[in-house]
């Protein structure tokens, strides 16, 4: 039986764009039942998954190749602990919720970055190529399952994890860059130009590092 954040979730994340609040969004991938090939996981490490948003992995989709970010379960009651008191007193759960959970906080990001690049004529991108936020299926879960992926980072007698267990799995599509990547002449001046860029389009950038650089200098993660 349903419960009524489980309806709550899946009515939510039906939408075609998200956050449903005023400012960037990020649209859907356009994706039919049944086409995800798991290949990989990418940067498995202790290390890499402590206090982590969430894990990629290298798949297919539709013949082409992609990396699909899939995000743990955000707690709704753990919003405003992440804001000062004075803060979490002036906005109301909802919107600390559609600005801190990682997975809406990505989908902003994103869609803040598509809309800058196109309305300023920039040459090269800024960032690796986003192409949209998709809900899991059921028999996708059981292949992470498989790799012992863990999506919840709470007890199992948690209330909310009680209540929320059938919620979708979100994930990001986004572009796939092959090989490895190192600091160079190049990327080294390019970097911290388009880390720049991003403060002023009033996106902050935290996870610099080589792995998260392509060979083109295009930001990879966030």
């Amino acid at each position: 039986m349903l419960t009524d954040i489980v309806r709550a979730n899946r009515q939510l994340l039906s939408l075609k764009e998200l956050p449903p609040y005023k400012g960037p969004k990020l649209k859907a991938f356009p994706i039919h039942p049944g086409q995800i090939e798991w290949i990989q996981q990418l940067e498995r490490s202790p290390e890499s998954e402590e206090g982590s948003q969430g894990y990629v992995f290298k798949v297919k989709i539709d013949s082409r190749i992609y990396a699909l970010k899939v995000f743990k379960f955000f707690k709704p009651s753990e919003a405003k602990y992440l804001l000062s008191p004075l803060r979490a007193k002036m906005v109301s759960d909802e919107l600390a919720v559609f600005h801190v959970d990682p997975f809406y906080a990505e989908c902003r990001a994103y869609g803040r970055i598509q809309r800058k690049e196109e309305s300023e004529g920039l040459k090269s991108k800024v960032a690796a190529d986003c192409y949209g936020f998709l809900l899991l299926e059921k028999k996708d879960e059981i292949v992470l399952n498989r790799m012992g992926i863990d999506l919840w980072d709470m007890p199992e007698e948690d209330e909310y994890r009680k209540q929320a267990r059938e919620s979708p799995v979100r994930a990001i599509v986004k572009e796939y860059v092959e090989g490895e990547t190192s600091f160079n002449p190049q990327n080294c001046k390019a970097m911290p130009k388009k880390v720049r860029r991003l403060k002023r389009w009033k996106i902050y950038y935290k996870d610099i590092k080589e792995d998260n650089c392509d060979k083109g200098s295009k930001l990879k993660v966030f």
